[in-house]
């Protein structure tokens, strides 16, 4: 059977595998700080239940309160395409450096899976870099445009006054830089709810370039002995009873927030378990190509921006002598 039959049969043979692929590249880096919530196709809500039920003296009447609600929010993902046109004979004698005469069927899972890995690579690495910046645009092409990421998020619920000062969810800090990075991100923490600064598994997600202007606070600060014996550079110094983990993410490249919140309350939803989700390897109109669809969910948002769970931070512009040369040369 050529090379051409084989992928075309294949692609749902294994179709489970291959949608697989882009969330479990995902696993290693972002979702190891984040929960995955699978099954959701379309809204979900998310969120928990609050109360202020208390034990009081005992009494012989009812008197009975009603303080318990739900406080829900919704998790939506939205459905993506991908489709992509390639050379399968050229891909295979450059993967495999054989000729494809020699294809047998004994290697058509090894050819598919390769295949695929490659393009759920590129998926996976498109939805980390949008995870934090995307903005739902339904007229767009690119992976920023299927959903709303954190940022956008956070910034409409500033606006809707959900995240603010006054409701303790919310502060703006100063731009940070190598010189006051460690006392800004200290005072992002000092700023959170005891409640928070309490919680398992607290973590501080921010630019990867925060991070790095972070350690060398520490460095200049602690001096050299002491940062290399015994700093650890994971975690925001002073908080050793119960560390807060710094996260930097390559997808919060040019974000100006900050959030202090648990893994639990990161969420990312996708589907993975319906037929609605496709893989499909199939002819095209040029008759040297082949061409890989696959579809899927994808979606994020905060189960809860309460104090207890969250603290949004931005930085503030920087004045315009402070900017980076680059920049202005830019403009």
């Amino acid at each position: 059977m050529q090379l051409d039959a084989i992928l075309v049969n294949s692609g749902a043979k294994y179709r489970k595998e291959v949608l697989a692929m882009p969330i479990a590249a995902l696993m290693d880096t972002v979702l190891s700080h984040m929960t995955l919530r699978m099954g959701v196709r379309g809204d979900e809500t998310v969120g928990a239940a609050g109360s202020d039920a208390e034990l009081r003296p005992y009494k012989s009447e009812k008197g009975a309160t009603d303080t318990t609600s739900l406080i829900g929010r919704t998790l939506t993902t939205y459905l993506g395409d991908v489709v992509e046109e390639f050379d399968p004979y050229q891909l295979f004698s450059t993967v495999y450096g054989e000729q494809w005469s020699d294809l047998t069927e004994r290697k058509e899972a090894d050819i598919v899976k390769t295949l695929s890995l490659a393009q759920a690579k590129t998926v996976s690495k498109k939805l980390a870099k949008a995870m934090f910046c995307a903005k739902r645009n339904t007229s767009g092409s690119k992976t920023t445009d299927l959903f709303d990421g954190f940022d956008t998020i956070a910034a409409k619920e500033v606006t809707a006054t959900n995240l603010s000062t006054a409701k303790g969810n919310y502060i703006e800090v100063d731009q940070i830089t190598e010189l006051n990075a460690g006392d800004v991100l200290q005072a992002i923490y000092d700023a959170a709810s005891e409640e928070l600064t309490e919680a398992e598994d607290l973590k501080m997600f921010m630019p990867k370039s925060v991070k790095k202007m972070y350690e060398k606070w520490c460095l200049a600060n602690f001096g050299a002995v002491i940062y290399n014996s015994t700093y650890n550079k994971n975690m925001l110094h002073g908080t050793e009873d119960n560390p807060v983990q710094l996260v930097g993410l390559t997808g919060m490249k040019d974000s100006k927030y900050i959030y202090l919140s648990t893994k639990s309350n990161m969420l990312v939803g996708c589907d993975q378990r319906s037929a609605m989700e496709k893989v499909k390897i199939r002819e095209c109109d040029n008759p040297k190509m082949l061409q890989f669809f696959m579809c899927m969910f994808f979606g994020v948002q905060f189960e809860m921006i309460t104090p207890e769970r969250l603290l949004v931070a931005k930085q503030k512009d920087a004045p315009a002598s402070l900017e980076p040369e680059e920049d202005q040369e830019s403009v």
